[in-house]
């Protein structure tokens, strides 16, 4: 079991919700078909999707994986392999301005979204409820945080993340906490 932290520790970033972006394509850290990212963050509400945490194939828009904040303001997990995303919703609508730390979790069959390490009840938004994970994305050539870089980069973050971490296992409940 590894876990691997994608920023400078102790350090706080900020995104301007327009085209702040810390990105790279060593993909060696996001791949396997189970795992979790972490994160800790506050943000601003804009009435638009807000990627945490993304990787993607940049010469089309068929195949992406992202973690984020929807439209309601809600935690979300999308993911595309060139076929219809699947996509889940947390219930918690997110205040602005209040710190968060949220853990999205694949067992590789299902999905699990911990909020401050309280597991929120997921509803399926389109697709299937089913795990689908890094490993399960083809294409990918990039990871993104605060962005998602498809054919263009779309979805900015607004507000600020202060740790992103990627593990290759899925952590229980109890693990979370």
């Amino acid at each position: 079991q590894t876990t691997t932290n994608m920023m400078s520790k102790g350090t706080v970033y900020h995104f301007d919700g327009v085209n702040d972006v810390i990105n790279g394509t060593d993909l060696t850290q996001v791949s396997g078909s189970l795992g979790f990212v972490q994160a800790r963050f506050k943000y601003k509400s804009n009435g638009a999707y807000q990627v945490i945490f993304g990787t993607s194939d940049t010469a089309t828009i068929s195949y992406f994986f992202h973690v984020s904040i929807n439209d309601s303001g809600k935690l979300n997990i999308s993911q595309r392999d060139a076929d219809t995303a699947s996509e889940v919703a947390g219930g918690t609508v997110l205040v602005d301005g209040t710190e968060y730390v949220v853990d999205f979790v694949s067992n590789g069959t299902s999905y699990a979204i911990y909020l401050n390490g309280v597991a929120e009840t997921l509803t399926v938004v389109t697709g299937a409820d089913n795990g689908d994970w890094f490993g399960d994305t083809s294409n990918r050539d990039s990871w993104t945080i605060g962005i998602l870089t498809r054919t263009t980069s779309i979805l900015p973050f607004a507000g600020e993340i202060a740790e992103v971490m990627l593990g290759n296992f899925a952590p229980t409940a109890a693990e979370v906490k």
